[in-house]
């Protein structure tokens, strides 16, 4: 019997030897997989400042224009006792920085729209005077901020003319 227990030892042996090869042999491949992109490739710069194009360079200088002109009136309303928004005259550009902004994904011109985006939001920084004695400062403080919002439009502009 001893001859029939090694036959049935050594033939469970061969089998299991032979199940774990082909086990083995069946996971050594790798699994195809897919793995999706996680973010799609950068705009460029000529096709994101397309986007931007002059829509924003004319709001910019339509808004600077008529920041200048309600800088000026701000001075007689303010001798009046009138209070002035300058939220009207920034409303336009306001909302064209936010379309263009969901449109281009290209990171310099998004930081050039940021930085524009802080000179308009630095207007609603500038308290308004308490009295006509406080008028002068605030206009001069009203103009600093125009300058500020000029020279972003035109670190904008110089960025697209670089592309």
């Amino acid at each position: 019997m001893p001859s029939s227990t090694f036959a049935t030892r050594a033939g469970g042996l061969l089998a299991a030897v032979a199940l774990a090869g082909t086990m083995t042999a069946c996971t050594a491949e790798p699994v195809p997989s897919f793995t999706a992109p996680t973010m799609a490739p950068e705009q460029s710069l000529t096709d994101a400042c397309s986007m931007a194009g002059i829509d924003v360079q004319q709001l910019t200088q339509d808004t600077e224009m008529k920041l200048q002109q309600g800088i000026a009136e701000a001075a007689v309303k303010f001798a009046s006792g009138e209070e002035i928004s300058l939220q009207s005259l920034t409303g336009p550009l306001e909302a064209a920085l936010t379309d263009l902004e969901s449109q281009v994904t290209h990171s310099e011109l998004l930081a050039s729209i940021g930085e524009m985006r802080a000179a308009l939001r630095g207007f609603q920084d500038i308290p308004s005077p308490e009295s006509a004695l406080g008028v002068p400062g605030y206009l001069s403080e009203l103009g600093a901020q125009l300058q500020v919002l000029t020279q972003a439009g035109e670190r904008l502009q110089a960025l697209c003319n670089a592309g």
